[in-house]
């Protein structure tokens, strides 16, 4: 009988082997927070990390220079199997991408991080959907080609140096704005007109170094 018995261990052992492997497999190739991919949409590959595998939610960072053209981000992308949602715009994300033209953002992405398109020399408007609460410092700054930016209905906090040394124009500040970091439009110097909406409550402006002529806008 144990003769029997070892005979067939020795027959059925790969298989054995096999099973173990594919019941442990699963767990050894689901995504944790913090994991990062690569994801194509429209023709161009970024990089993207898992900010929360239980909410499926992702972050973009780090393409670096490697953008050029006109972008359009997803909403959802793959990986693994699962949908995420991308909710964030990662720190230093599109940074020094000289030859991004343009760049849409879905209404999924609710945060803007440090320098996210900061040197994007060749970038010349952008519109912040209304899903967007924050933009962080440095977000925009150096983007000596942008003349443009329509700020969503949500943004609540511009952070400082976000818009530093842009080409804007004017900007229309949303009234669920709350605060204006230092510098956040300083050294815009076609900057010429500059409008707070009505409603906009308890707005803390530290926007020190900007021209003159926009503390007069501001105060009235």
């Amino acid at each position: 009988m144990i003769k029997k018995l070892h005979n067939w261990s020795e027959a059925h052992l790969p298989a054995l082997i096999l099973l173990t492997l594919l019941t442990l497999l699963p767990g050894r190739l689901r995504a944790a927070d913090g994991d990062t991919f690569s994801y194509t949409y429209e023709g161009q590959t970024l990089k993207y990390a898992i900010i929360s595998e239980a909410e499926k939610t992702v972050s973009i960072y780090s393409p670096r220079g490697s953008v050029s053209g006109q972008l359009i981000l997803p909403s959802v992308v793959s990986y693994n199997g699962d949908n995420y949602t991308l909710t964030s715009i990662g720190e230093d994300a599109f940074f020094a991408c000289n030859s991004l033209i343009s760049i849409e953002i879905p209404n999924s992405v609710t945060s803007i991080g440090i320098s996210a398109f900061s040197h994007c020399s060749s970038l010349t408007s952008v519109t912040i959907p209304n899903s967007v609460t924050s933009i962080g410092i440095y977000a925009f700054h150096d983007c000596s080609g942008l003349t443009s930016v329509t700020l969503g209905s949500g943004v609540e906090t511009i952070g400082d140096y976000a818009f530093y040394y842009t080409d804007l124009t004017g900007i229309e500040i949303p009234a669920s704005v709350n605060l204006i970091g230092y510098c956040a439009f300083g050294n815009c110097s076609s900057l010429n007109d500059f409008k707070i909406a009505d409603g906009t409550a308890q707005l803390e402006i530290t926007n020190y170094c900007c021209p003159i002529k926009l503390f007069e806008v501001i105060k009235d």
